[in-house]
């Protein structure tokens, strides 16, 4: 039903069950993406005593990456422990994608319909991950399943109670969605049989999420752009972007006609490629090249050393 979107939350299902049954029985990416690991909920924004019971990253079809982390039961954010907690982050080849594949998930998500088919498929996952955890043991059944009316936590980022009903009494959930960049992420809380999650708990875990996505995705040069080539006349140089952290998707250009020092440069209109002609105006002076990387959450600019006096 939600094709892209459905890989999360088949993974991420999966991946939650584990723990669980163990305590029964054109665009141009030149830079690297932030490491998804970094992004994901972590020890650190929990509690003391919060344990990975898992993690580790999955290569998917298209260039698309998926990591997934599981904390063990028993983790707490706030005062009540957890009886399960993962962090599942989707990598998508381009903004535009992670941006269709949050639509899509949202507007499943607003209907009563959607809302149902969601309910039932997660449903299905908990009773397969049951079994495939206790080999079969497991005397833990599922009863139904019921997801509550979705509810914006600001701009891309989606909350859908949920509530599991086992033999067990219930399982009250929080499922949340953000998208960040390229990103897809889904937080996942699971309140311990027949006990309330709070909204407090579940608000700081997002919160916590929300900021490691748009510090990996804060754009920053970290080694400064290089010319490359012989400045003469009539010669081509190019720039090399040099290092760049937060996963910039673009590069713009903009090369400057300077003095003998360096200094004092003025623009060169029409010179925002990756290379530029040297040309006769550009003798007995130098040149350097602004190099911006930029993606959906910032931007920062680079600026080359200058070159030796054009000849």
């Amino acid at each position: 039903m939600f094709r892209r979107v459905d890989v999360l939350l088949v993974a991420a299902g999966a991946a939650m069950i584990a723990p669980v049954t163990a305590a029964l029985a054109t665009v141009r990416v030149s830079a690297p993406p932030p490491a998804l690991a970094s992004l994901a909920l972590a020890p650190v924004d929990l509690r003391p005593g919060a344990v990975v019971a898992s993690q580790g990253t999955t290569a998917l079809t298209g260039g698309r990456k998926l990591f997934v982390r599981v904390f063990k039961p028993g983790a707490r954010i706030g005062t009540e422990p957890l009886l399960g907690a993962v962090s599942v982050e989707l990598l998508e080849p381009d903004t535009s994608t992670a941006v269709a594949d949050y639509a899509e998930f949202n507007g499943a998500a607003q209907s009563t319909r959607g809302r149902q088919a969601l309910a039932k498929e997660w449903a299905l996952d908990f009773v397969k991950g049951v079994g495939a955890g206790s080999n079969g043991k497991a005397k833990l059944t599922v009863k139904g399943a019921v997801v509550g009316v979705p509810a914006e936590m600001g701009t891309s980022t989606l909350r859908l109670p949920l509530t599991i009903n086992t033999s067990r009494g219930a399982i009250r959930m929080s499922l949340e969605v953000v998208q960040t960049d390229r990103v897809v992420a889904i937080l996942e809380l699971m309140g311990w049989f027949n006990r309330q999650l709070g909204p407090a708990d579940a608000a700081k875990a997002l919160t916590a999420v929300q900021q490691r996505l748009r510090a990996g995705f804060t754009v920053s040069n970290t080694t400064a752009p290089t010319i490359t080539g012989t400045p003469a006349q009539g010669q081509l140089i190019a720039v090399d972007e040099g290092g760049w952290a937060g996963g910039p998707s673009t590069f713009s250009y903009s090369w400057a006609r300077c003095d003998t020092a360096g200094a004092d440069c003025t623009p060169i209109a029409g010179a925002t490629t990756k290379s530029y002609s040297v040309d006769a105006a550009d003798v007995g002076a130098t040149i350097r090249v602004t190099v911006t990387g930029a993606n959906s959450i910032s931007s920062q600019q680079g600026v080359s050393a200058a070159t030796a006096v054009v000849s």
